[in-house]
């Protein structure tokens, strides 16, 4: 199974996986193309390896931290219905999207509203989730454009 969570400070990815699933998604801009590009690498039966002894030290967002602090969860909000649209069909992206709106958002909300910049983290949220519903009909039509399991 594949994690999706992986995250791209500690991916190496071979030249011949961008030859046959092709590059990142431009459309996930920031954070989640690690996800999308992982899960693509799975319906061309590419696996990754995982190395648990091996190390690393990211610090988290640091690339980032200039940003408005909404950046985030703009970025996040927005981009996991972006890819439930592009990447899944059928039962699977029912419960994604059930999942998505009745856990996932409301902790990320909960989690804004104990934020010292709540404000900018909430308004960030919901523009997220407005902007991923806005673009959900484009991008589910790209998705035919891909292979879906």
């Amino acid at each position: 199974m594949v994690n999706y969570e992986i995250s791209g400070a500690a991916i190496l990815i071979r030249k011949k996986a961008f030859e046959i699933v092709g590059i990142f998604d431009e459309d996930f801009f920031a954070y989640g193309e690690e996800s999308d590009f992982l899960h693509r690498m799975k319906k061309f039966d590419i696996y990754p390896f995982y190395f648990p002894t091996s190390g690393k030290v990211h610090h988290k967002g640091s690339a980032t931290s200039s940003m408005i602090s909404g950046f985030e969860a703009y970025h996040r909000s927005r981009n996991s219905l972006v890819f439930i649209a592009k990447n899944l069909a059928g039962k699977e992206l029912l419960l994604s999207l059930a999942r998505y709106f009745l856990i996932q958002m409301p902790i990320g909300l909960l989690s804004d509203m104990r934020s010292r910049d709540r404000r900018n983290r909430i308004r960030g949220r919901i523009r997220g989730i407005v902007a991923g519903i806005v673009s959900y009909p484009e991008m589910h039509r790209k998705r035919k454009n891909r292979i879906v399991l």
